[in-house]
C-alpha cells in the first residue's frame, strides 16, 4: 500500500528526477568559478606588472649617480665667498660586505684622500675599529685646521651600536677641536 503525503492529497504521486536540475546548477557553478579564476589571474598579472614597474623605478632612483664632488665644491665656494671659511665635508657610511654578510664595513670618505675603510669581523674587534676611525679623523682634523670640518654619519645600513660608538668618538673629537661640526 502506497501512502500519500497529506500535503499532496490533491496531486498525484509523481516521482521527479532532479539529476538534470543538479547538472544545470553544477554547470552554472563551474562557469562562475571559472570566471572568478580568470579574473583573479588577470588581477594577479596586473599587480605583477605594476610591481615590476615600481621595482624598475626604485632601481633607477637608487642607481642614479649624484655628482657629490660638484655639490661639495659648490658648497665650499659658497661658504668661502659668503662666510669666509672653507668647509670640508666628511661622511661616514656603514654597510655589510657583499661576500660575507657577517662582516661590517665602515668607510670614511674625505674630499682630499682615498676613503678610509675599516672592516669589523666580530664584536671583539669593534672597539679597535672605532679607535682606528677616531685616530684617522683626529689626524685629518689636525691636518686641516684652517677648514671647518662637517662630519655626517649615514644612517641607512649602519648598525645602531656602530652609529652610537662613532657618534661618541666624534663628540670627543669635536670637544678637542673647535673646527669639527
Amino acid at each position: 500500500m502506497k501512502r500519500k503525503n497529506p500535503s499532496q492529497a490533491s496531486s498525484p504521486n509523481v516521482p521527479i528526477d532532479l539529476t538534470s536540475l543538479l547538472d544545470v546548477i553544477f554547470i552554472f557553478l563551474f562557469i562562475v568559478l571559472a570566471s572568478m579564476t580568470v579574473g583573479y589571474s588577470e588581477q594577479k598579472q596586473k599587480l605583477k606588472e605594476k610591481e615590476e614597474i615600481i621595482d624598475e623605478k626604485i632601481n633607477e632612483y637608487l642607481n642614479e649617480t649624484i655628482d657629490e664632488e660638484a655639490i661639495i665644491q659648490r658648497l665650499e665656494d659658497y661658504d668661502e665667498q659668503y662666510l669666509g671659511t672653507k668647509v670640508k665635508f666628511v661622511s661616514i657610511v656603514g654597510q655589510y660586505s657583499e661576500e660575507e654578510p657577517s662582516i661590517r664595513i665602515i668607510r670614511v670618505d674625505v674630499p682630499d684622500d682615498d676613503p678610509f675603510v675599516v672592516e669589523i669581523y666580530d664584536d671583539d674587534g669593534q672597539n679597535d675599529a672605532y679607535d682606528s676611525i677616531q685616530k684617522y679623523l683626529e689626524e685629518y682634523v689636525a691636518d686641516n685646521k684652517g677648514f671647518a670640518i662637517v662630519v655626517s654619519i649615514g644612517e641607512v645600513d649602519i648598525l645602531n651600536r656602530d652609529y652610537d660608538a662613532i657618534l661618541r668618538r666624534l663628540e670627543s673629537i669635536s670637544n678637542e677641536y673647535t673646527n669639527v661640526f
